[in-house]
């Protein structure tokens, strides 16, 4: 039954990246797991104390009509506050959003993808915000849901990344 269901929302995913139109979006959106901020030179009581950061990656694809392709825009958010949650995602998403149509004027609709986490995206105040997404954001909006999987995603990727980024920076 599970591989069913996953089967059926990817095909729905490829089928909506391949009549991606243009003035269309598809926004993949994932939490991916805190990263342990750390110090190269730290004194040993701070191995019990590090601090966390949420890194939340989200991955765009827009049309390119210049040479007719499906154009990537990977972001991330990085934020101190380590609930993931809808209102964090909520604050998350706006910035996005501002950030997606600075780059890509003529966007009229964001077709979101995300596993169906219920404490973040599969919920009644997400789907309140998506109700509102058009006033809130300028954009219209449809969201759909992939299985609850880690590991597996363009934003599992983007996460890692910036995770092993953020360390080779510390070790320099």
């Amino acid at each position: 039954m599970h591989s069913s269901l996953l089967h059926k929302a990817q095909s729905k995913y490829f089928s909506k990246t391949k009549e991606l139109i243009e003035g269309t979006a598809i926004i993949l959106a994932d939490f991916s797991e805190n990263y342990t901020c750390i110090m190269q030179d730290a004194i040993q009581s701070i191995h019990w104390k590090k601090g966390q950061v949420t890194i939340h990656p989200f991955l765009a694809y827009v049309k390119d009509t210049a040479n007719d392709r499906l154009k990537p825009i990977p972001m991330c958010v990085i934020s101190d506050h380590l609930v993931h949650d809808t209102a964090r995602f909520w604050a998350f998403q706006k910035v996005i959003v501002q950030d997606l149509i600075k780059e890509v004027q003529q966007i009229k609709c964001i077709k979101y993808f995300s596993d169906g986490s219920s404490a973040q995206y599969k919920n009644f105040k997400n789907f309140i915000n998506l109700c509102h997404h058009e006033k809130d954001r300028g954009v219209k909006a449809e969201w759909y849901f992939f299985a609850s999987c880690h590991g597996k995603g363009a934003c599992d990727g983007i996460g890692g990344t910036i995770k092993h980024m953020a360390t080779k920076v510390i070790f320099q």
